[in-house]
């Protein structure tokens, strides 16, 4: 499994009960990026999805995950692929979610990084 490179966000989020200021990543949709990102909910390890490549396009996300298994924890994907941040693998080992805001930040907010891209 390769990596990709994408613009995101960072966010410090309240994202479970007593679990404030945790390091998010988060997508901006603004019409021109058709990426989303998910999470093995097992080991937490994120995971960029490329909704426009020809190989992705008009699957869903367990469609996407079939037959790949995780580069970090070797689960088996299809069962362990979840929407992020939607749900997040907290490092103590909690479920735990965030939803981003509908304003867009400053485009100097944003920055580039690698995810695993599930192809």
């Amino acid at each position: 499994m390769q990596k990709k490179k994408i613009r995101t966000y960072k966010a410090f989020a309240h994202v479970a009960p007593n679990i404030y200021n945790y390091e998010v990543y988060y997508l901006v949709y603004e019409g021109w990026s058709n990426f989303s990102l998910a999470t093995c909910i097992n080991c937490g390890e994120l995971f960029v999805i490329d909704w426009e490549n020809p190989k992705t396009k008009g699957l869903n996300i367990e469609q996407i995950a079939d037959s790949h298994k995780c580069p970090t924890c070797n689960s088996n994907l299809t069962e362990t692929i979840r929407d992020y941040p939607k749900m997040i693998k907290l490092k103590n080992g909690e479920i735990g979610s965030f939803v981003p805001s509908n304003q867009i930040p400053p485009d100097n907010e944003s920055f580039v990084k690698e995810f695993y891209e599930i192809l």
